[in-house]
């Protein structure tokens, strides 16, 4: 049973995103490349919380793709992983507001996802087992000794 997850990429923007993400953060020998993931759902929506930043991804794959074909008469998909670095670099340059907010936002999917978590030894707490420690009394000496410095009604 396939899962459909709607994203605001069409079918070019997703292979453009995934190639993307391959070099953004690779594999390694521990870990999982960004494309292996399936960041795309969390990607779009970072991308679709406004209609500026929607526009600013979807426009910034597209140029992706626009500057691969005047500069190697292929899609970026297709390029060979030297030429695609090529071509980012160039993106990071000539729109650095896009290539950052892309960066942010995998490095916000990756970095969120379990897998990951997982294998750098993140775990998150359980709430419900969580317990405060008492606070640092001597902190709040100073505060205690000042005078008010609000008006009373």
């Amino acid at each position: 049973m396939e899962i459909n997850i709607k994203t605001i990429f069409d079918d070019n923007r997703s292979k453009i995103l995934s190639a993307v993400l391959n070099k953004l953060i690779p594999e390694s020998d521990l870990m999982p490349s960004a494309s292996q993931l399936y960041l795309e759902p969390t990607i779009s929506d970072l991308s679709s919380r406004t209609p500026s930043t929607a526009k600013l991804i979807l426009e910034g794959l597209q140029q992706i793709d626009i500057l691969a074909m005047s500069l190697h008469k292929e899609t970026f998909v297709k390029l060979p992983s030297t030429e695609q670095i090529e071509i980012l670099k160039q993106i990071e340059i000539s729109s650095p507001v896009f290539f950052s907010t892309l960066l942010r936002f995998t490095y916000d999917a990756y970095y969120s996802n379990t897998e990951i978590f997982e294998k750098i030894g993140y775990s998150i707490p359980n709430p419900l087992e969580y317990e405060l420690t008492a606070p640092n009394e001597e902190l709040l000496k100073p505060q205690k000794k000042r005078a008010p410095f609000w008006v009373k009604p």
